[in-house]
Order: C-alpha cells, then sequence, then structure tokens
C-alpha cells in the first residue's frame, strides 16, 4: 500500500487537489478483466489504505462512463462502443457484481445519464430497555 500511497499522492498534486494525506480523495482502483463470465470488467477499490469490498456509487459510474471512452484502459477492457442508447455494465468486486446502467441520449458525454441499485445490509439489532 505504500506504493500506492505515494502514487495517489502525486495524482493528487497533479489534480491540482493538494496533498492525498489525511484525505479519502483521490481514490485508487485496480481493473482487469473479469473472472465472472457474467461481469465485463472486474475492480479492487482502495479507500484509501485498504481494498473495499464493494464500489462507491460514484466510482461505478466513472468506470461504466469510462468504458466507453476510447483510448482508456476501461476501454480497452472492456470495448464498449459510444453510441445513442442504454448499456448495462457489469462491474465485478469481491462482493459481488453491480449492474451499472448508462444511457447515452447522444453521443456527447456530457450527456450522459446513469442509474443503480444499492443495497444495504443490517448493522445491528437490539431491544431498548427504560
Amino acid at each position: 500500500f505504500e506504493k500506492l500511497e505515494k502514487i495517489r499522492e502525486q495524482a493528487s498534486h497533479k489534480m491540482g487537489l493538494g496533498s492525498a494525506k489525511g484525505n479519502v480523495i483521490p481514490k485508487i482502483a485496480v481493473v482487469s478483466p473479469a473472472k465472472n463470465t457474467n461481469a465485463d470488467i472486474n475492480i479492487r477499490y482502495f479507500t484509501p489504505a485498504t481494498a473495499h469490498q464493494a464500489l462507491a456509487v460514484s466510482a461505478g459510474f466513472c468506470v461504466s462512463a469510462g468504458s466507453f471512452i476510447e483510448g482508456t484502459i476501461l476501454n480497452e477492457l472492456n470495448a464498449k462502443k459510444l453510441k445513442v442508447g442504454s448499456f448495462t455494465v457489469k462491474i465485478e468486486t469481491p462482493s459481488g457484481i453491480v449492474n451499472v446502467v448508462i444511457n447515452f441520449p447522444t453521443t456527447n458525454l456530457k450527456d450522459l445519464e446513469g442509474e443503480t441499485i444499492r443495497t444495504a445490509r443490517l448493522l445491528f439489532s437490539g431491544e431498548v430497555y427504560a
């Protein structure tokens, strides 16, 4: 993680965000071809010093949109073509597959629309006595 933190620090300065020390942004993710045949791409998302089991919704949209941008690593792994229409990008994480629907009303990336479903898990339950 030390090497990733050095990269994150350099990236933060290049993006004009200042030092990344003590901050959760920018995030780092490692992508690869999906292992599961039901997914399009595999990702490990770091927050910032550990590999997260899931994927932030904002990261899911970024990964999905990046899959349609020629010349990106995501596009090389996923080979999506930017055209008008709705497309589902299936992102494999350690906790399962995240489905992100990307809609292009036009071929301008600024017109991008997206949707996904998040699930919640029970964190605790109990009884209160007064």
